[in-house]
């Protein structure tokens, strides 16, 4: 980062102060009184009371004594962290990368607890909010239809998958313990390189490698009323596969990624819309695969310098010419004696679209359910329009393919969709950029998109859901080259007198985008 950090910013987050903790603990005393006080009911009416009675004010209890406890157990940390925070910035006012706790050396140890902890927090609440629909709602629904039962189990049956990911993280935690990164370049460097080691106390050779992923996710907050939504958005980012280095007692992975100068930097300054740079590491072995998260510091340089690139193989596509496609793309690039072809073919992402057909799948039982039911009409015109619209994106995701075909001086892109086919002719002279953009986003998962813009900035898609970064970006040079050969190939025709058959297919390409 410049060396002129404005020192301003320190205390530009979310300053717990005694106003808004008063009020946190104002919000949260309800809750723990009506919490105990339910407990207490709880412990008067064991043996007099009916058991689905005392199971619906057991729940009651521990969901308000838990909220309102929570609460202020979370307030509490809060403060401790805000004050530590204001501390390290007022230390190092023009160093944020040393701003938080674990980022005071170039060791940073992984978000276990965070995790574990999360996991068994949403796994109990979930079980207990679900557990009177097992045991007292949903006997009664199961008496009036199949449908409505149906759709009172799933809340339950979510909470056994919810309890048995908890208990995989709290398994991982003790077979793997604490991962840590330790960065050769720190902090890792826009424009530069993110590059060290992962270190694992225990020696893991998996068969298939080590997947790493570094991705800059953007947390925007948004408020309005009295309501807030949170947003995550990924900013850029870029997958590797690697092999540890040969230790049998530990596992060492180096990795380095290359930053390109265009991507955002760590942005600590504020609560409502922060970025932060993930590391996640997996690997699948016998028994609980290796998962690790670390939150990595990412600035500009000081001076707007750049670090030194290595050169080694386990740096990204930007900094790899020799890299190449894996083996098992679906996407097919061929070269031809006047330009290149490039398939798209259709459900190229069977992960993604199985997740999303589920889903769909789930929300059209839903619609049914409120078709049948006795609800507004609005309510069912509204869900049914969303289905459609979920519908659309699932035959998207499975049917429709795509080719670009840059040939004697024209690119045409084909559109297939159940047999259905568009054709687009672009003419190469009007392509003044090959673009590589995130399109569609499944959690923190990106898929790329390569289109070109043309020269008033109009933008044609060539083709999506490119999981992999490299490979975006190989596809989109080679394009580049392509491109560059069919206009050296239209100017060599034009110096040449071409035919007429040639002037009048030449005229006949459309404008670009029309």
């Amino acid at each position: 980062m410049s060396e002129s950090a404005p020192t301003s910013s320190i205390g530009t987050g979310a300053a717990p102060n005694a106003w808004a903790t008063g009020c946190g603990v104002l919000f949260a005393l309800p809750f723990c009184g009506a919490g105990l006080f339910a407990f207490s009911l709880v412990v008067r009416a064991w043996g007099h009371q009916d058991g689905k009675q005392l199971l619906l004010l057991s729940v009651f209890a521990l969901i308000f004594t838990g909220a309102g406890f929570g609460l202020l157990m979370m307030i509490r940390l809060g403060r401790r962290r805000f004050v530590l925070d204001q501390a390290l910035r007022q230390r190092f006012p023009t160093e944020p990368w040393r701003w938080r706790p674990e980022w005071q050396s170039n060791r940073i140890g992984a978000q276990i607890k965070s995790r574990l902890i999360g996991a068994w927090v949403f796994a109990g609440v979930w079980n207990l909010v679900s557990a009177p629909v097992l045991f007292v709602v949903a006997p009664q629904i199961a008496a009036k239809g199949w449908w409505p039962a149906g759709i009172a189990f799933a809340f339950p049956v979510i909470g056994a998958v919810l309890l048995v990911s908890a208990i995989r993280e709290t398994l991982r935690m003790y077979r793997f313990g604490g991962s840590v990164v330790q960065l050769t370049t720190f902090p890792g460097q826009v424009g530069g390189v993110v590059d060290g080691t992962v270190e694992l106390i225990e020696g893991v050779q998996p068969a298939g490698g080590f997947h790493v992923r570094l991705t800059a996710v953007r947390r925007q907050t948004s408020s309005s009323g009295q309501e807030s939504n949170t947003r995550e958005s990924v900013e850029w980012q870029e997958e590797l596969t690697l092999a540890p280095l040969q230790n049998p007692t530990r596992t060492e992975l180096p990795f380095s990624f290359r930053i390109p100068a265009d991507a955002p930097e760590t942005d600590p300054t504020t609560s409502n819309n922060t970025v932060n740079w993930r590391l996640e590491v997996t690997a699948e072995v016998p028994g609980v695969d290796y998962s690790a998260v670390f939150e990595l510091p990412v600035f500009r340089p000081p001076g707007g310098s750049t670090a030194t690139l290595p050169t080694g193989p386990s740096v990204g596509a930007l900094a790899s010419p020799g890299y190449r496609p894996p083996p098992n793309s679906s996407i097919r690039w061929a070269e031809t004696p006047s330009g290149c072809v490039i398939d798209f073919p259709a459900g190229r992402n069977p992960g993604v679209a199985w997740s999303l057909t589920c889903f769909w799948a789930l929300w059209t039982a839903m619609v049914v359910v409120l078709w049948i039911s006795h609800v507004p009409w609005l309510f069912k015109i509204a869900f049914s329009l969303s289905d459609a619209l979920i519908l659309t994106m699932v035959a998207s995701l499975w049917f429709i393919a795509r080719r670009a075909e840059i040939d004697h001086g024209a690119l045409r892109i084909t559109t297939t969709i159940l047999g259905w086919t568009r054709t687009k002719v672009v003419d190469l002279a009007a392509v003044k950029q090959v673009q590589v953009s995130i399109g569609m986003q499944s959690g923190t998962t990106a898929y790329h998109d390569v289109s070109i813009l043309g020269q008033a900035n109009d933008r044609a898609t060539l083709g999506t859901g490119i999981r992999d970064r490299r490979e975006a970006e190989w596809l989109a040079a080679k394009i580049r080259v392509a491109v560059q050969g069919g206009r050296s190939w239209r100017a060599h025709r034009s110096r040449d007198n071409v035919s007429s058959h040639d002037v009048c297919r030449t005229r006949m390409i459309d404008p670009l985008f029309s």
